[in-house]
C-alpha cells in the first residue's frame, strides 16, 4: 500500500505545479489615484463623473483612450488630454481638460412686433450647456428666417456675449424691420379659373401685412383647387416685387 500512496502523492503535486501561478508573474497595476487640471468640475459638472475610472481600477492598455472618447462625448470640452503618472502612492491618472465655457443665461431685446414666446422656441442655445459659435449662428439664421417669413423686411440679429471666466450671457438683439404691406396682386396663367376663384383660394387680400407663410399657405390651396377641378398643375410660382 505504501508505494500506492506515494504515487497519488506526486500525481497530486504534478497537478499543483499545472494550476500555480508561473514564478515571478506580475499582477496587473491598479489606478491609485484619478485628478483633473485645472480643476474638478465646470457648472453642475463634476468631472469625475464623466469618466469611467475610479481609484483601484486595473489600469488596462485601453483605459485612457476608453475615458477620453467619453469626455469628448459630452461635447464640453474644446480639447481633452490624458496620461499616467507614476507616483509614490502608484500609478495616477491625470486628465487635462479645456472646457467650453457654459451658458448662464439667454435673452432676446429689441422685438416688440413678435413675442418672446414665439422666438426662443427657435433658438438651440440653452443654459448650463456648452457655448458653442456655430449654435448661435445657427439661431440667428433661425430668427431671421422667422422676421423674413412674417413679412419684416429689412430686420437685422445681432448676438451679443458677455463672458465671464466659464461661463457666457447670451443676448439676441432684434432690430424689427417694417412690415409689408400687400399693394396689389396680379395674376398670370389663369385662363380657365376666373381670377375672383383664384383669389379667394390664395386668401390674401390688398392693403394687409404680407406674410410668406400665408402666401405658401394659399397657393397649396389654390393647387388643390386645380386638383379637384381635373386639371395637372405644372408650376405655380410666385414673384413678389419691392414696394
Amino acid at each position: 500500500m505504501r508505494p500506492a500512496l506515494g504515487r497519488l502523492a506526486a500525481a497530486a503535486l504534478c497537478a499543483l505545479s499545472v494550476f500555480a501561478a508561473p514564478a515571478g508573474a506580475q499582477e496587473t497595476p491598479r489606478v491609485a489615484a484619478v485628478r483633473f487640471v485645472p480643476a474638478d468640475r465646470i457648472g453642475p459638472y463634476r468631472f469625475e463623473h464623466l469618466v469611467a475610472v475610479r481609484p483601484g481600477d486595473p489600469l488596462t492598455p485601453d483605459l485612457l483612450e476608453r475615458n477620453l472618447r467619453l469626455l469628448r462625448e459630452t461635447g464640453l470640452f474644446a480639447r481633452v488630454a490624458a496620461e499616467v503618472a507614476e507616483e509614490p502612492v502608484g500609478p495616477v491618472l491625470l486628465f487635462t481638460l479645456q472646457a467650453h465655457p457654459l451658458v448662464k443665461d439667454i435673452r432676446i431685446k429689441g422685438n416688440f412686433l413678435v413675442l418672446e414666446r414665439d422666438l426662443l422656441p427657435l433658438l438651440r442655445l440653452r443654459p448650463a450647456e456648452p457655448f458653442l459659435e456655430e449654435t448661435v449662428r445657427g439661431d440667428v439664421t433661425r430668427l431671421l428666417r422667422l422676421y423674413e417669413e412674417l413679412g419684416y423686411e429689412g430686420s437685422v440679429v445681432a448676438e451679443e456675449v458677455s463672458r465671464w471666466v466659464d461661463e457666457v450671457r447670451v443676448t439676441y438683439r432684434i432690430t424689427e424691420g417694417r412690415p409689408q404691406v400687400v399693394r396689389e396682386i396680379v395674376l398670370h396663367g389663369n385662363r380657365e379659373v376666373a381670377a375672383r376663384e383664384v383669389l379667394e383660394a390664395i386668401g390674401i387680400s390688398r392693403n394687409t401685412f404680407f406674410r410668406g407663410t400665408d402666401l405658401q399657405r394659399g397657393l397649396e390651396r389654390l393647387r388643390d383647387r386645380y386638383q379637384r377641378l381635373g386639371y395637372l398643375v405644372e408650376e405655380l410660382a410666385r414673384a413678389i416685387a419691392p414696394q
